[in-house]
């Protein structure tokens, strides 16, 4: 009896030593995972605020562009007479309602049937309206093809005329490149017109179409459009 208690409490002990054991192994394996859960979020916490930073560095960097920006157009108006003012106001005004170019602008605010502005001040209007004279071409172009037909060259010839809108020959083939028209189309549009107002041979068409005084299609433009046409 006394050997067969002894071999219990033996397996008693030992049990005991395997429990303490186990134990000890879990809670390191807790310690473990709770470390790795605390890097973890420690490491999405920094990516979070990196995030944060940037956000706030760009929204910062706008508002001082936009700061700049206003400084500056403050600036120039903080310097101009109140005769510039009003000048620089019309031409605005002027510029939402429709295109014109940077001499066009002038010559407007300064014409005797316009607003009567002195040179200077209507030099000084269309300096600081803030228009993109390329842009402004190009809404020129649109609205002139939307009204007649017109040639490549007879847009461009059309856009910088003293006597059209007078923009740069940079800016008017800038508008010709870039207003998306199909040239042979407008040939035959212009060949319809012709047409319609009298009588033409395929040849006295195509020349009409060609003529330098004339509107100023390609040799194969004007043959397209008298093709178009049964000519």
């Amino acid at each position: 009896m006394k050997k067969s208690k002894g071999i219990i409490v033996g397996v008693l002990a030992a049990f005991a030593v395997l429990a303490v054991v186990s134990s000890a192994s879990t809670g390191g394996s807790k310690n473990k995972t709770t470390e790795t859960v605390k890097g973890s979020v420690s490491s999405e916490t920094v990516t979070a605020e990196e995030t944060t930073k940037l956000s706030e560095k760009t929204e910062t960097q706008t508002e001082s562009k936009e700061t700049e920006a206003e400084t500056t157009e403050a600036a120039a108006d903080a310097g101009a007479t109140a005769s510039q003012k009003q000048a620089l106001r019309a031409a605005k005004s002027y510029i939402d309602k429709m295109p014109f170019s940077y001499q066009g602008l002038i010559d407007q605010l300064s014409s005797q049937y316009g607003n009567k502005f002195s040179e200077e001040d209507a030099t000084y209007a269309a300096d600081n309206c803030g228009a993109d004279w390329n842009a402004e071409a190009l809404e020129a172009a649109e609205s002139y093809l939307q009204t007649g037909s017109f040639s490549y060259q007879g847009l461009i010839d059309q856009l910088s005329s003293e006597y059209g809108s007078k923009f740069t020959e940079e800016e008017a083939t800038y508008a010709a490149d870039n207003c998306g028209a199909d040239w042979n189309e407008e040939a035959v549009e212009a060949a319809k017109s012709y047409l319609d107002m009298g009588g033409f041979s395929r040849d006295s068409l195509i020349d009409q179409l060609t003529s330098s005084y004339g509107n100023k299609f390609t040799q194969e433009q004007a043959e397209y459009a008298a093709d178009q046409l049964g000519l």
